[in-house]
């Protein structure tokens, strides 16, 4: 049985391993910021990739304001 959960950091592997997620960063045009987007996970076990799509790519809490927040650019 699969249990469903918002924590995307990992998935299980067919090979009975671990996929860890392997993580982007994009510069949103007209920014200077880095944004992190997870581009999918791999299994350091058998070496398979999975690619992440659409609200996958999302990493939690990390949203632009986020970003900025902690750049100190955040308009005063």
């Amino acid at each position: 049985m699969t249990t469903v959960t918002d924590d995307l950091t990992t998935k299980p592997c067919r090979c009975g391993g671990v996929k860890k997620q392997l993580l982007n960063f994009i510069s949103p045009e007209g920014t200077d910021l880095s944004v992190p987007v997870r581009a999918g996970w791999y299994c350091e076990s058998c070496g398979e990739f999975e690619k992440a799509i659409l609200r996958e790519r999302v990493v939690a809490g990390m949203t632009e304001k986020d970003l900025e927040k902690r750049d100190g650019k955040e308009d005063q």
